[in-house]
């Protein structure tokens, strides 16, 4: 059985009075695994042994974002957060489990951009919101790195939205979007996500026709069973 807690949502505020863009990130959901009933195992003469029971999956992300000050320049841009490398998210998978029920995927829920700021620009929303592995503009496919955590021995995970990045959000404020999964099997232990050489970075289009103003959006992240 799988439980599911969430706490700590906060909003991620985004102000911009020339497009100065800096917030919190949002709250994180914790997903529990199951734990098989304990027990104790009888060897045999001459036999050892011993019984293992499985543990949770859970996970730890960021709770800032630092986009940078922007200005608006009657032009389409893209901005990403200035603390890329401090954006890695630590997935652990205690549970033990093979088959059915194993892997994992790390999603996010996400409201759109919307100014606030009342009289000057409320209502407005800012553009696309989307993640990859790069902070160059013209690599917009790479995807983030993952490897076991140090001091941990892991079975790497088998990212099945490789060929998919850049993943661009759904920002409808309830859709799960998947940014990096673990295939069946795979993904067990501690790893790290955006690790080096490539990082997990976050990026917000700004459209030519923004206005200036204080743009707020809620991102939930959240660690799930199955890939």
């Amino acid at each position: 059985m799988v439980r599911t807690r969430f706490f700590r949502r906060r909003s991620l505020r985004v102000a911009v009075p020339s497009l100065a863009l800096c917030g919190v990130l949002a709250g994180i959901a914790l997903f529990g695994g199951s734990t098989a009933n304990a027990t104790v195992c009888t060897p045999n003469a001459g036999e050892g042994c011993v019984d293992i029971t499985g543990g949770t999956l859970t996970f730890t992300a960021p709770t800032t974002l630092a986009f940078p000050s922007t200005s608006i320049t009657g032009l389409d841009q893209w901005v990403y957060d200035q603390r890329a490398a401090d954006q890695k998210i630590v997935v652990n998978d205690a549970r033990g489990l093979l088959g059915v029920g194993s892997g994992w995927n790390v999603g996010v829920v996400a409201s759109t951009f919307t100014c606030t700021t009342t009289g000057t620009c409320g209502g407005d929303t800012l553009g696309a919101f989307k993640l990859n592995g790069s902070t160059s503009a013209n690599d917009d496919t790479t995807a983030p790195s993952s490897a076991c955590t140090a001091s941990s021995t892991c079975t790497p995970p088998t990212n099945s939205l490789a060929s998919s990045y850049p993943v661009t959000m759904t920002t409808d404020g309830s859709t799960l979007n998947k940014v990096f999964t673990a295939a069946q099997d795979t993904g067990l232990g501690s790893i790290t996500l955006g690790d080096t050489p490539d990082p997990i970075v976050w990026w917000l289009g700004i459209p030519a026709t923004a206005r200036i103003g204080t743009y707020t959006s809620t991102l939930t992240l959240s660690i799930n069973a199955g890939p």
